[in-house]
């Protein structure tokens, strides 16, 4: 499950930062603080963006279960649920 909460929460994360740098009309900005202080983020991204295409409808379900061992161990759960709801907000596959 930390694995899982490793990659789906790092997923959610860029994705939705870049949209919402994109909603508010200042993603020119963090696109060339992406070059310019970590150059990889722009392919992880486009990484990120697929992989929510593929799958990301289906990991707001498992975002309870992620958040298990993080309550177990005393840590706060609120990425995991943060997260869920953000997944809650993408697209689902149509039918067919």
């Amino acid at each position: 499950m930390t694995y899982a909460a490793w990659t789906e929460i790092a997923t959610v994360l860029l994705v939705g930062v870049h949209r919402t740098v994109r909603d508010l009309h200042v993603d020119d900005a963090l696109l060339a603080e992406w070059a310019r202080s970590q150059p990889d983020l722009a392919g992880r991204h486009a990484a990120a963006v697929e992989a929510a295409r593929n799958k990301g409808w289906r990991w707001e379900e498992e975002m309870p279960q992620i958040a298990q061992p993080f309550t177990a161990a005393g840590k706060p759960a609120g990425f995991a649920d943060a997260a869920a709801e953000q997944f809650g907000r993408w697209p689902r596959p149509t039918d067919g």
